[in-house]
């Protein structure tokens, strides 16, 4: 990707990154997101350095669905909130994950 075919937009975010990786994580996020196809992008790293904002900066809010776990919290806490948020994207006729 040559930085002068870049809209002004694509520029000022990836001279917002604060390191060079940051950059290359978006530009593969917005390669992603222009694919004729299904992506699955795994984002991994310490706890509170800024994950999810990148990728919710990234795609725009332009997501099917999104879901971000919580810390400290057990299996059933995930799940519950897990089919919570498939509930407020539009999920039916799930209402317990954790029942026996």
């Amino acid at each position: 990707m040559d930085f002068d075919t870049l809209t002004e937009e694509q520029k000022a975010k990836l001279l917002a990154c604060e390191t060079p990786e940051e950059a290359l994580d978006l530009i593969k996020a917005e390669a992603a997101l222009k694919a004729n196809e299904s992506q699955f992008i795994a984002v991994f790293g310490r706890r509170r350095v800024g994950k999810t904002y990148l990728v919710r900066e990234a795609l725009a809010g332009s997501f099917a669905f999104q879901h971000t776990g919580y810390a400290n919290t057990g299996t059933k806490g995930q799940l519950f909130a897990f089919a919570a948020s498939l509930k407020e994207y539009g999920l039916r006729d799930f209402d317990n994950p954790c029942a026996a």
